[in-house]
């Protein structure tokens, strides 16, 4: 073998181990698995709750969670499926399937939290993003981790119709100062000053 023949396999030699140690740095930033990140239960934890089923079987002051990506509620080692249940009180919060509260809304079947009834209707309902890894192993960019993400969608209705829907309540807000020009309450851009108007509105 020639000198040229020699230092050229030297030279493939050590350029294939630096391309073997860069694909193994990148196999093993690959192969580490990070946790999921956020939740997709409506609650951090369970808590007190009544659940009144559509056969009207009443679950009393139980402690569950509800689950909104697969739409059941969790009591323990049971599992009472979303579509068997009109009504839920959490706290001070209620609950109420939307296809019993609004049979013609052709939404998703969700539970609305109840914020404010009256000549408006106004509910909110829970929805879950999944939003999977992003990373980039060559860049080592972007996040590791799949995501769950809740983001509110507001509904409010008048005479069972569907007139707003948004992720803003600002978007709400804007609709209602719209309707009441002369109104002089702070304008509404959060739950509470919504609420506000809306119950002025009733008077």
């Amino acid at each position: 073998m020639c000198l040229i023949d020699t230092l050229t396999g030297l030279a493939q030699t050590q350029n294939d181990n630096v391309v073997n140690e860069e694909v193994g740095i990148l196999h093993e930033k690959k192969i580490v698995k990070m946790p999921v990140e956020g939740s997709y239960y409506l609650t951090e934890s369970a808590s007190p709750m009544t659940i009144i089923q559509k056969d009207s079987l009443v679950h009393q002051d139980i402690y569950g969670i509800y689950n909104i990506r697969d739409d059941r509620f969790e009591i323990g080692s049971i599992a009472i499926a979303g579509e068997m249940v009109w009504k839920f009180e959490q706290g001070e919060n209620i609950y109420i399937r939307a296809s019993t509260l609004k049979p013609s809304l052709e939404e998703g079947d969700v539970f609305f939290k109840v914020l404010h009834e009256g000549l408006y209707d106004l509910y909110v309902a829970k929805e879950v993003v999944f939003k999977p890894s992003n990373y980039n192993l060559i860049m080592d960019t972007g996040s590791r981790s799949d995501t769950y993400i809740k983001e509110d969608v507001y509904y409010m209705f008048q005479d069972q119709k569907l007139v707003v829907k948004s992720k803003s309540i600002k978007k709400i807000g804007k609709f209602i100062a719209e309707s009441r020009p002369s109104n002089k309450l702070k304008k509404p851009k959060t739950e509470a000053t919504v609420k506000e108007w809306l119950a002025q509105m009733d008077e």
